[in-house]
């Protein structure tokens, strides 16, 4: 029952005492800094508790439309920070097969890289690096909550939509329409698989040859977020998909990337926003507060409008990764197709040759097939690392 003024005085406090925590440590210390709204949150905050300027650093790109860079700059020059930016391009695939060993398994999640490459570079300044990881799992920041707002608003009206939609699915000359309508056959949290997942069903029916389909019988992703959404404990969908993001995109993907990434060249990563005390108190905030009209994370933009531009909170989500539709087309692109169409990478029987060979001709003209062939890239490194 708090006001909006009464949970951003909460979210405030919380953050500033989980990032006081996070500073004491008697080694040099530093903060990743992209721009957006938690990064920015937590350097703000560190900035005003530091004695001295704080060390940032940045990944930018070349592809200006892609790149943080100017907005990271922004609030360096802002706070007075001793801010680093270096710029990544397309010849870091050369570093591809040294983080298939430190990964030790498949790990498609492509901002791995620069995951990487911002980690190696901090380790020449200092030990401990600060960070805006949980932000948007503690707060609703990604697009795919928009569609779980939308969806958990139609729960009431799918019998109606089953009986009359569905049907008239296959008569819908519209796709986007088509695959809307066949999405609303699925229950609600197999809905929130396909939101976050590069292959689909028919995806992986389409590209993987029989000995992969035998190897893989039993594996459900469908039936792992079932039992996630379950164990939330909540009746409300909305607030079960965030625990889902938190139970397991945050653990198995988002923190095993930064922890490996960081602690690969002897780099302790820390997360103030993932402080289990602001963790409990985001738990307790409406959705209504953290989805709101057209913004994500709307209740924590209004906290961090206290101490970062409105410029760099009110503007398209970037995400922190690397732009591989644009890099797929070219050396990284002549790379992979030199690992995924070798005789190697086909001896294993593992996927159909006409099906990889397709995504790579028909990249950049009709589809993105970039994190596609990015996963396959993965795990044939993978492969060639550990079992080659």
């Amino acid at each position: 029952n708090l006001s909006e003024a009464e949970w951003v005085e909460k979210i405030l406090d919380e953050v500033k005492e989980a990032t006081r925590l996070r500073m004491i440590a008697d080694v040099p210390l530093g903060a990743f800094l992209s721009g957006g709204v938690d990064s920015s949150l937590v350097v703000a905050i560190l900035a005003g508790l530091s004695a001295k300027p704080v060390k940032t650093f940045t990944i930018g790109f070349k592809e200006k439309n892609w790149s943080e860079a100017k907005y990271a700059q922004r609030i360096a020059k802002l706070y007075g920070t001793d801010h680093t930016t270096l710029t990544a391009d397309p010849s870091t695939v050369e570093i591809l097969p040294e983080l298939a060993y430190q990964y030790e398994e498949p790990f498609a999640d492509a901002s791995s890289v620069v995951t990487y490459l911002v980690s190696k570079l901090a380790r020449k300044h200092v030990t401990v690096i600060l960070n805006g990881d949980g932000g948007d799992e503690n707060f609703g920041g990604y697009d795919r909550f928009f569609r779980v707002r939308r969806d958990a608003s139609l729960e009431n009206f799918l019998p109606l939509l089953r009986a009359f939609g569905i049907p008239l699915a296959a008569l819908s000359k519209k796709e986007r329409i088509r695959k809307f309508l066949e999405k609303l056959k699925l229950p609600f949290a197999h809905r929130y698989v396909t939101y976050n997942s590069y292959f689909l069903n028919a995806d992986k029916e389409a590209l993987f040859t029989p000995k992969l389909n035998n190897l893989t019988l039993g594996t459900n992703s469908y039936k792992l977020m079932e039992e996630k959404f379950g164990e939330s404990g909540v009746s409300d969908l909305r607030d079960a998909a965030l625990y889902a993001d938190i139970a397991m995109y945050l653990p198995d993907d988002l923190l095993a990337k930064v922890d490996i990434a960081s602690m690969a060249v002897s780099l302790e990563g820390r997360s103030p926003l993932l402080d289990h005390n602001l963790v409990e108190l985001a738990a307790q905030i409406p959705f209504g507060l953290k989805v709101k009209g057209k913004d994500l994370k709307y209740i924590l933009k209004k906290t961090a409008e206290r101490l970062v531009p409105k410029e760099n909170l009110y503007r398209p989500k970037m995400g922190f990764s690397i732009p591989l539709k644009y890099w797929f087309s070219g050396k990284i692109n002549k790379y992979a197709a030199s690992v995924l169409l070798s005789d190697k990478t086909f001896s294993r029987g593992l996927f159909k040759q006409e099906v990889v060979r397709r995504m790579f001709k028909t990249h950049g003209e009709k589809d993105d097939f970039g994190p596609k062939l990015w996963t396959l890239l993965s795990l044939e490194l993978w492969f060639r690392q550990y079992f080659d």
